[in-house]
Order: structure tokens, then C-alpha cells, then sequence
């Protein structure tokens, strides 16, 4: 059990005491569990205090009163709804630290009885964190730092997995796909970093990983993207093929189809992904009085093994790789190959093509995050980013040409004999 021994001052007492009845408050403890207003105050009270201790304090008794104090502070701005700190560019070109922006949502099991140290988080994964409530009322997740599981890659590039998602994040915005926003913070008790995310899902919606619908067939499974996006297509089919008009179905799966297959190209451009069926999801938006939810792919999530980091990963045989219908390790002329018949994605290719070819495009998308976060990693990272970025653009022009623009010739040949 971890007693707090620390009191209130008189003047936070009363304070406290004040906002408890306040619209603010309630709203608050809704979502962060903080107490049971149903109890007595004293109770009310000492489950405050016990938040407070384990959650914003971290049970270290000379940041107790400042915590106090950040706490009061949180409930009496909740309804300004102004944007957290830590999700602004950096004023000094560093990592944000937590702060009064943000509340921790707990698990409720200081409320009643002993209470324990428990996290609550809102989606799977190993590395997962904390959730928060922000001053703005979202939601926010946070992952601990790969750096964390002491990554087998060489020491020049290994801090860039900090970052990765941060550039992760502008390539998907360039090309206009639906992308995680992440965010960059220092952990005050951990010598790590914490990688921030705003919670996509609406409270009106349904995320489901690959991971619950994968049924691999033994050792004569071989994962490839057709294997994933069949998992995903019988899926739909086993809800909904049944339900819903025939010419309605085939339209679902053919826009199931082109999303699944611009995000994992994307993926696939800023490095050979972890092949981890917790990192792709589809999501079911439930409408009022709609009998059937709408369906699409969740936005590209989960980012952070990629660029630098995946590729001297993939190299030296450290990361789990999907493969090619060929049976050999993806590569951008194999994906395309692989998926050129699919309707919609012809055109999303010419459309990347012709962006890439002119300009300096990876500077572009570089730029637009330093200039979102201001962290002065990415100006000393710059040419190595740039670099990486450059040689994949190069892969795709290449591939581009070999299985779209010789195809048409040799079509054209062969008309003419």
C-alpha cells in the first residue's frame, strides 16, 4: 500500500473542497476517475489526495504541493479549453516536459480500498503507457521510448526512434492520408522520452487491430499484404456481406481495398515496418439510427520503428518483415507488383509520382516538422532524414516505370504485330 502522509495546505483545502460541486469537476472525474462522488467529502477528499499522490506526484513528497497546486489549476481552466503546452512547437528547441496541461486517467482502484499503482490505457500494445486528459477535453495516449528495449542498431541513428513518428507523421500529411498526430515529451521520472499521441477514435467509434482477426494457418502461413487484406475483406464479409446490398458490399471492399493498400505503401516508403498485427486497425463508425456502422481503415499508427532505425534493422535480421507474394522480403517494386490491380491505386501512384519529381520534396516534409515541433533534432538530422527519404523516392520512380509505364509499351508492342 502506498501511504500519503502529505496534507493539503489550508488554502488548497479549501479550494478543493470549493470545486468539488463545481461543473468542471464533474466533468473531469467522468473521464480521470479521480473519486466516487457518492461518497462522504471526507472520502471524496482523501481520494483526491491519494490521485494526486500516486498520479501527479509519482508518491514523491516534495513535488506534492506543486502537484496539488497543478491539479487546482487543471479543474478551474478546464472550461477555457486551451491547448496543451506540450503539443506546441518547443520555445527552446527541446523536449517538452509534462505538465498542468494534462491529467492522468486512471483505473479508479484508489477509490475503494487499498489502492494500487495500475494504468489504464485505451489501446493495446506492449509498450503502451498512460492515457491523459488534456486542458482542450481530448483524449491523449503515451508509449514509452523503443530506447527503452535497448535497440540492436548502430549508435549514430539510434536516437532518431524518438523522432521518427514526429516525420512519420509530415510524410503521411504531404501525400494527404490519414496519420496519428504525435507529440514528443520528457518522462520526469524516467530517463526516457515518452512518445505522445491524441487519441483518433470518436466516442462513436470502434478500433479493431488486425491482431483480432488474425487466424494464422501454422507454419504454412506465409504473411504477405494480399494474406492481410483477405483477413481483413473475409472479415467484412463474415459482418456484413449478409446485410447489406450486393453493390454496396463491393463498393466497402473496394474502398477497403485502395486504404489498405496507399497506407501500407506509405509504410513501406519510410522503412521496412515491424510486421505486427496490432499495428494495423479498421474502425466502425456507429451514426445514430444508421442500422450498419460506416467502415474504414484507422488512420497509420504505431511509427516509430521506421526511416534509419527499420532499414539497419531489416539489414542485420532484427525485425520481423512482411513478405512479397514471391516469398522474399518486401520491397517497393514488389508491393506495386503486387497490387497494381487494384482499382484506385494506379492513380494514387501517378499522383505520388508526380509530386516526388519535382522540387526538393524531402527538405519540404522535413521542414514542416521542424517547423511544427521546433525541435533542433531535425536541423542536426536533417541530411541524414533527407537522405533516406531521397534514395526511397528514387525506388519508387524506378518501380513506377517498370511495372506501370513498360507494362503499356509492351502492350503497345504487342498490339503492333
Amino acid at each position: 500500500m502506498f501511504d500519503c502522509n502529505e496534507d493539503f495546505s489550508k488554502d488548497q483545502l479549501e479550494k478543493i473542497i470549493e470545486m468539488v460541486n463545481s461543473k468542471n469537476f464533474y466533468e473531469i472525474n467522468s473521464v480521470v476517475n479521480i473519486c466516487d462522488l457518492n461518497q462522504s467529502e471526507e472520502k471524496v477528499i482523501k481520494n483526491i489526495k491519494e490521485y494526486i499522490w500516486i498520479y501527479l506526484s509519482n508518491m514523491d513528497s516534495n513535488s506534492f504541493s506543486v502537484s496539488v497546486n497543478n491539479f487546482i489549476m487543471f479543474v478551474e481552466n478546464y472550461s477555457t479549453i486551451h491547448t496543451p503546452q506540450v503539443v506546441l512547437p518547443s520555445l527552446d528547441g527541446k523536449v517538452h516536459r509534462l505538465n498542468h496541461d494534462l491529467l492522468v486517467i486512471c483505473n479508479g482502484y484508489h477509490i475503494h480500498g487499498d489502492f494500487r499503482y495500475m494504468k489504464q490505457c485505451n489501446t493495446n500494445g506492449l509498450y503502451m503507457n498512460d492515457a491523459y486528459l488534456g486542458s482542450d477535453h481530448k483524449i491523449y495516449l503515451s508509449k514509452k521510448s523503443m530506447l527503452s528495449r535497448s535497440l540492436p542498431v548502430s549508435d549514430n541513428i539510434i536516437y532518431e526512434v524518438d523522432y521518427n513518428s514526429l516525420l512519420a507523421e509530415s510524410v503521411f500529411n504531404y501525400f494527404s492520408q490519414p496519420v496519428a498526430n504525435y507529440y514528443l515529451l520528457k518522462d520526469t521520472v524516467s530517463p526516457f522520452n515518452v512518445i505522445f499521441t491524441l487519441n483518433f477514435l470518436k466516442d462513436n467509434q470502434e478500433l479493431i487491430h488486425l491482431s483480432d482477426l488474425c487466424n494464422k494457418e501454422g507454419d504454412s502461413y506465409v504473411d504477405t499484404h494480399t494474406n492481410r487484406l483477405k483477413l481483413i475483406k473475409d472479415n467484412l464479409a463474415m459482418r456484413y456481406k449478409n446485410t447489406m446490398d450486393a453493390g454496396m458490399f463491393q463498393d466497402l471492399i473496394k474502398k477497403i481495398e485502395l486504404q489498405y493498400c496507399i497506407q501500407s505503401f506509405l509504410k513501406l516508403l519510410i522503412g521496412p515496418m515491424d510486421a505486427n498485427y496490432g499495428n494495423t486497425a479498421i474502425i466502425l463508425t456507429h451514426e445514430n439510427n444508421a442500422a450498419l456502422p460506416s467502415i474504414d481503415l484507422s488512420p497509420a499508427y504505431d511509427l516509430d520503428i521506421s526511416f534509419n532505425i527499420a532499414s539497419d534493422l531489416a539489414i542485420n535480421n532484427k525485425i520481423s518483415q512482411i513478405n512479397g507474394i514471391d516469398g522474399q522480403p518486401l520491397t517497393i517494386m514488389s508491393f506495386l507488383k503486387e497490387f497494381k490491380n487494384i482499382e484506385g491505386f494506379k492513380g494514387f501512384i501517378e499522383s505520388f509520382v508526380d509530386k516526388i519529381s519535382y522540387g526538393n520534396i524531402s527538405e519540404e516534409i522535413i521542414d514542416d516538422v521542424y517547423k511544427r515541433t521546433n525541435f533542433d533534432f531535425f536541423i542536426e538530422k536533417k541530411n541524414s532524414y533527407a537522405s533516406y527519404l531521397n534514395k526511397r523516392f528514387i525506388e519508387v520512380l524506378q518501380a513506377y516505370k517498370k511495372v506501370f509505364l513498360m507494362e503499356v509499351v509492351d502492350e503497345t508492342v504487342l498490339g503492333g504485330k
